[in-house]
């Protein structure tokens, strides 16, 4: 059914000659990042270091993001191939080391899949890049 919609919806922005651009989601964390945030706070005794670690290792996995995201990803990526969208991933502003950050000292996310204001920032000058060509 999603496929369908969305070959539907394609096709009625082409055929008014719109060029389609999909942005595929930011990785969906596993954990709440108010909750994460709260008690990397409370607990003062950590070094930045390791709290730097610790959100590391409570970010979710790149494999797991690929795999939450297999459909979707599949669906666009084989109509991006077929030149019918642009199809935009911004996956590597938050991918490293086999890690999807969900921050820093601070949180790019304001719940699990939604970017707050900060995350959204990393993505202003790739977006702009992308719309610009």
């Amino acid at each position: 059914m999603f496929r369908q919609a969305l070959e539907t919806t394609i096709k009625a922005y082409r055929d008014i000659g719109t060029e389609v651009f999909i942005v595929a989601q930011v990785p969906q964390q596993l954990i709440n990042p108010e909750s994460l945030y709260y008690r990397l706070a409370r607990d003062a005794s950590d070094s930045d270091a390791q709290k730097l670690q610790r959100i590391s290792e409570l970010s979710v996995p790149v494999e797991k993001h690929a795999l939450l995201q297999r459909f979707t990803r599949e669906l666009f990526l084989h109509t991006s191939q077929a030149k019918q969208i642009r199809l935009i991933t911004l996956d590597e502003a938050f991918c490293k080391y086999k890690q999807c950050l969900i921050g820093d000292m601070n949180s790019y996310y304001k719940d699990f899949n939604h970017l707050n204001a900060k995350g959204a920032g990393l993505l202003a000058g790739q977006i702009s890049h992308i719309l610009d060509q």
